[in-house]
């Protein structure tokens, strides 16, 4: 009904269930409009200098805030994925390609970008959801007693929405990683729903009690988790986020009386968000990295393109103009890997 929204569970797609902080310091830097939009329907904090907010939540607002610039038609949403056979991949038909397209990033595969691992953790993913209108011995901590809690120990955490929705994170062995992914085969090869109070199908083995333990540590009943998501840390990042990219100009483009001889235009592609860089959810700021990268690209383009207050937009866009992003993609690395995600990998699991 010319609308365009997220696909849900009604389109078969599943929409992640995780919650995100969001870092004071990094909200206020984002203009205000925006910072308003993306609260609207949520205003909680849970730590003295950050909030939370669901990551669907921030999906859904900033789609929102997008709708006015699409309907007088300054962006143009195209709702299909983009590969190699992409037209304006072909054609070289754009000046800049962001690539912030996820962990597994098709953009960064497209630039033969190369990722530098920094180590490799496992942990899986607990979804729970509680209803408001549950008994009181079934009520849910308060989150400053998860918060309490999550900092006491270094095996779990949780990160929710109103204590109600969100994840337990638990941190895993590669053997209990194994044993979680052989578990979990069973129920997706019969299409079942996790059920942690069938103990036939979700035994005393040693995942499942670790899962217990930690539901049991934040009094969360096993009846309100609906999915369990085993997760792989990689802690890497890309080689450069900046690329260059060369294309033949089409023969149909040329202006006339030019020769047969081969023409090319260049044009830059950059990486933000995880498909730059991952880190370790356990200090947990992979909503905050991308969201810097994305000012302080957004930053980089200004500046670039405006002199003496007025706009000078001067094509084609090279890469020299670009080091102050590559720069600081290099110090946010410094900080968000080597300073707070490799010590997470060095510190045992017990």
């Amino acid at each position: 009904q010319g609308e365009m929204r997220w696909q849900d569970e009604k389109q078969g797609k599943t929409r992640r269930d995780q919650v995100v902080t969001l870092q004071d310091h990094v909200i206020e830097q984002m203009p205000d409009y925006i910072k308003q939009g993306l609260f609207r329907n949520i205003e909680e904090r849970v730590w003295p200098t950050s909030r939370n907010i669901p990551i669907r939540e921030v999906e859904d607002r900033l789609f929102d805030l997008l709708k006015p610039f699409v309907h007088n038609g300054q962006i143009e949403l195209v709702p299909e994925n983009l590969n190699e056979q992409s037209e304006c991949l072909i054609k070289g038909n754009f000046d800049i390609l962001v690539g912030a397209d996820g962990a597994n990033s098709f953009v960064r595969r497209y630039c033969n970008i190369q990722m530098i691992s920094e180590g490799l953790e496992y942990a899986c993913g607990v979804a729970y959801n509680i209803p408001n209108d549950v008994p009181s011995s079934e009520a849910p901590l308060h989150q400053a007693m998860n918060c309490v809690l999550t900092v006491s120990q270094t095996r779990y955490l949780v990160n929710s929405s109103t204590s109600r929705h969100g994840y337990l994170n638990i941190r895993l062995t590669h053997d209990e990683m194994d044993e979680l992914r052989n578990r979990l085969q069973t129920f997706q090869s019969n299409n079942e729903p996790i059920n942690l109070l069938d103990y036939n199908k979700c035994p005393q083995s040693p995942v499942w009690t670790i899962i217990r333990q930690g539901l049991d540590f934040f009094r969360i009943s096993p009846k309100y988790v609906f999915r369990v998501i085993p997760i792989e840390i990689n802690v890497r990042h890309a080689s450069i986020v900046v690329r260059e990219l060369r294309f033949e100009i089409d023969k149909s483009e040329r202006k006339p009386r030019q020769n047969d001889e081969k023409k090319y235009k260049t044009a830059l592609a950059f990486l933000a968000g995880d498909a730059a860089m991952c880190v370790h959810f356990w200090p947990g700021r992979g909503m905050n990295s991308g969201m810097k990268a994305a000012m302080a690209l957004a930053r980089n383009i200004v500046r670039t393109c405006t002199s003496k207050n007025s706009i000078n937009i001067r094509k084609p866009l090279r890469f020299l103009d670009f080091l102050d992003y590559e720069g600081f993609m290099a110090r946010l690395r410094a900080r968000e890997q080597q300073g707070r995600s490799l010590r997470v990998l060095v510190n045992p699991i017990d």
